[in-house]
């Protein structure tokens, strides 16, 4: 796949767009983003690279969603909102009108640090299970002011995509706890197709007890890959029992991605000892551990 970063309208007018291509527009300014995308009706890939302006609002991000509402042949999409404004209501207008691209397979959406909290998490959930054709989607809403309802809205929802078999979920620095990771896991484990699963749950309220919910996932009999990150929580004595035997009954991983930051120094024996006997697997071909 080609990549095209346009810095003016000019590049963009000498430029032949295919309905291949994926635009990158990092390094333009807000009107001509608007204008390039409404000339780019026909493209199927679109990368919208936001982040970090820390100044992008409600009201841009109402205005863009319209034009992307528009792409109507879209089957990838990534858009690169962190560290900005757009809050709830944005969010929520933003998922809105991306239900309308029903072709989409591929949706990456990174709004970390914007405020969304519980409220716009829902309206994200209700939107996004509309995207009925998407095989891919990665969401990062660390650093949003979520809490385990929020979360529950959003993983309830997700079960409607049937065509789901990657889900990368990134939720860390918020205020999930027990009851949160509990339904989380439920909600996902009805995604049976998946057979990739990447959550991060680090720098979050959750004890032994939310870990024990994990144990839902299980159910995910297509998985082969999962990634889990779940350091820097208030974790308890009953933690790596618990823990050890959740990821034990994982039994047709072919890949294992662990990390568990800022474990006490008696707990990280017991990960010796599961770490040990996952190299005695024989499906598992790929392990990292980091404890």
């Amino acid at each position: 796949m080609k990549m095209i970063k346009f810095t003016n309208l000019n590049d963009f007018f000498k430029e032949s767009l295919s309905s291949n291509e994926n635009l990158d527009f990092s390094s333009v300014d807000q009107k001509t983003e608007d204008y390039i995308l409404a000339k780019c009706n026909s493209i199927s890939n679109l990368c919208l690279n936001l982040e970090c302006h820390n100044k992008i609002g409600v009201d841009f991000v109402k205005s863009l969603s319209c034009v992307i509402a528009k792409l109507i042949h879209l089957q990838s999409l990534t858009i690169h909102l962190r560290q900005n404004q757009i809050q709830a209501e944005g969010s929520q207008r933003l998922c809105s009108l991306i239900s309308n691209c029903k072709q989409i397979k591929y949706c990456s959406l990174k709004m970390n640090y914007n405020y969304i909290r519980n409220l716009g998490v829902q309206g994200m959930a209700q939107s996004i299970a509309k995207l009925t054709n998407v095989i891919t989607l990665n969401l990062d809403l660390s650093n949003n002011h979520i809490g385990s309802q929020g979360i529950k809205q959003l993983c309830s929802n997700l079960k409607s995509l049937n065509n789901l078999q990657n889900l990368t979920l990134l939720i860390s620095y918020n205020n999930i706890q027990d009851e949160g990771i509990q339904a989380l896991s439920s909600e996902i484990a009805k995604c049976e197709q998946l057979t990739a699963l990447n959550i991060d749950l680090s720098k979050n309220n959750i004890n032994a007890i939310g870990v024990q919910g994990l144990m839902a996932l299980t159910k995910l009999h297509n998985l082969k890959d999962l990634s889990l990150y779940l350091g820097w929580n208030r974790v308890n004595d009953g933690f790596p029992q618990h823990f050890i035997t959740v990821i034990s009954n994982f039994t047709n991983l072919v890949s294992l991605n662990l990390n568990l930051d800022c474990l006490e120094q008696s707990d990280q024996n017991y990960f010796k000892i599961l770490k040990r006997k996952f190299y005695k697997m024989k499906r598992l071909v790929d392990f990292s551990f980091n404890i």
